[in-house]
């Protein structure tokens, strides 16, 4: 134990966890480093909280000051602030009511401490169900994108590095009760952190961190608790939280030195959130587009898949999508051509710092699946057939595939080829002059091959000879579509 003792106060917010009260307090009661004060915010709770609250403080020698709201306050982060507010003690442990933590806890977090730059310390969590039953022996399942060995063991490191490196990807704490952290004035942030609903924790760490160390303690301590009744299983949530998640990887981007190895880890985690949050519609496990130049044939192929009781692809959509995506970079543009400058009223580019394109072009595409798209239950793929006019550049398209690839959860594409000289002379194409246009044709050809060169496990060839006039190809195309995309 640290030789000089420090001064923690515990902060137990409630709402309706009468069933966890007692178990949870009495973890706190006994632990083996001395609590400061203990305070318990009852958030206007319905059910028997404050019964079992007073009946563990008839028998208690703990300090403790119990504050009732009797209107709900709507939100946790409130509760926090109000607790930090109302707490005598140099530190700060946000103890939840529904955990529970092993007696060391404590002890072993606030040795972080002698270290006088921590700010934050923080312990490995093991995972509890409604039962006490442990579902995971740690936490570190959920750290393995990022490092495979950081949280192995004990470490101390700047908070800046923490949020460069770790944090611009995910919150890696996770849940408050883990950490304990130095008493701070919070009241430059506490507006903006009551407007978090569920990335309140990982604000409120970013803000410490960007002002001190942080130390970990591997040994998994911290008893975090997952049930139904949590904020992070509400699916009403989702939305917000894949939003919120958004925000805070892009907060930090903006202001730190993030490398191009750690932003690609920050999308590869926001893709699965997406997934595992259910964004979309929760039927669809794929979206599948076919990228083509006009009059290729390609109808034969949206008959094919269209004949599948699980995939539906719709026709073409005069370019619907690639106009959501220039939307999306001319608002990246005009923020980067707009700088900082943008609050007073009578600038041109007034409000455009406020917008964030990436949140746009979520609720977008989120609208195009549900108002174009229309997926009924038991489809599991759709897509649409993306007739490619040659207006375009190379470099335009790649980065409108890769539009595709982030904001669709799991999507694939097939480009479809076919006799460029016979196209040329077909449909729409034979009122352009064949001198310019073949060229095109050809170019247009090419960066889709190259494409699928760059992407080979998420594109897919088809050339139209082949595919109408060979079943083993049309079989290769099956089989591509279930196990690849199913």
């Amino acid at each position: 134990m640290s030789a000089t003792l420090k001064k923690v106060s515990v902060i137990v917010p409630n709402y309706n966890y009468s069933k966890y009260i007692k178990s949870r307090l009495e973890s706190i009661e006994i632990q083996t480093y001395p609590i400061y004060e203990l305070i318990f915010l009852d958030d206007a709770s319905t059910d028997e909280s404050l019964k079992e609250l007073r009946t563990f403080q008839e028998k208690s020698q703990l300090k403790i000051q119990v504050v009732i709201n009797h209107k709900n306050s709507g939100s946790v982060f409130k509760q926090w602030l109000k607790g930090i507010e109302l707490a005598k003690g140099d530190y700060i442990w946000i103890a939840e009511a529904d955990d529970l933590s092993e007696p060391t806890f404590l002890e072993s977090v606030m040795k972080g401490f002698d270290d006088k730059e921590v700010i934050l310390s923080y312990s490995l969590s093991k995972i509890i169900d409604s039962k006490n039953k442990i579902i995971h022996k740690h936490y570190l399942h959920a750290t393995d994108d990022i490092d495979q060995k950081r949280w192995l063991h004990d470490y101390i490191r700047q908070g800046k590095d923490e949020i460069t490196d770790t944090f611009v990807i995910k919150n890696t704490i996770p849940n408050v009760s883990s950490a304990v952290f130095k008493k701070i004035d919070l009241s430059s942030i506490s507006e903006k952190l009551c407007m978090f609903k569920v990335a309140g924790d990982w604000y409120l760490y970013y803000h410490l961190l960007k002002q001190g160390k942080i130390a970990y303690c591997a040994s998994p301590l911290n008893l975090y608790r997952r049930h139904s009744h949590s904020v992070s299983s509400s699916t009403k949530n989702n939305p917000k939280h894949y939003e919120e998640l958004i925000l805070m990887q892009h907060l930090i981007y903006k202001h730190f030195p993030v490398t191009n190895n750690s932003w690609e880890i920050a999308l590869k985690h926001r893709s699965k959130m997406k997934k595992w949050l259910k964004i979309y519609q929760k039927n669809i496990k794929k979206y599948l587009f076919i990228i083509t130049y006009g009059e290729s044939g390609v109808e034969k192929l949206m008959t094919t898949l269209n004949d599948l009781e699980y995939i539906n692809i719709k026709g073409e959509n005069m370019g619907v999508l690639s106009h959501l995506y220039q939307a999306y970079k001319e608002l990246l543009k005009a923020k980067e051509h707009a700088g900082e400058n943008t609050k007073n009223p009578i600038d041109p580019w007034y409000g455009i710092q406020e917008v964030n394109p990436y949140l746009f072009s979520i609720e977008n595409c989120t609208s195009f699946v549900q108002q174009v798209l229309q997926p009924s239950p038991e489809i599991k793929i759709t897509g649409f057939k993306e007739i490619r006019f040659l207006n375009k550049s190379h470099t335009w398209m790649d980065h409108y595939i890769y539009f595709l690839f982030e904001f669709f959860p799991n999507s694939a594409i097939i480009f479809y080829h076919a006799d460029i000289e016979k196209v040329a002379q077909t449909g729409f194409w034979k009122q352009e002059d064949t001198q310019t246009l073949l060229p095109k044709l050809h170019s247009f050809d090419r960066w889709m091959r190259n494409c699928h060169l760059k992407y080979p496990e998420r594109t897919f060839q088809l050339e139209d000879k082949a595919f109408s006039d060979n079943p083993f190809y049309q079989k290769k195309l099956k089989d591509f579509i279930e196990t690849e995309l199913l």
